[in-house]
């Protein structure tokens, strides 16, 4: 039942480093796009909220233009 063998699954690894290494920066570049669109709609709530009469407008805003 154990056929696992650490240097296979290694050397395996070695082998195909190069797709992992590009998963690795798709999946960093998701994440910086999505803390990307957070921080964006944040500033533009931000901003907006300015418009406000409500002396806690531009926080409101930019708290929904966050989430």
């Amino acid at each position: 039942m154990w056929d696992f063998e650490i240097g296979r699954s290694v050397s395996i690894m070695m082998r195909t480093w190069p797709f992992i290494v590009f998963r690795m920066i798709v999946y960093f570049g998701i994440t910086l796009a999505y803390i990307m669109a957070t921080g964006t709609g944040a500033s533009v709530g931000y901003g907006v909220g300015h418009i406000s009469t409500d002396p806690d407008g531009p926080m409101s805003f930019a708290l929904w233009g966050g989430v």
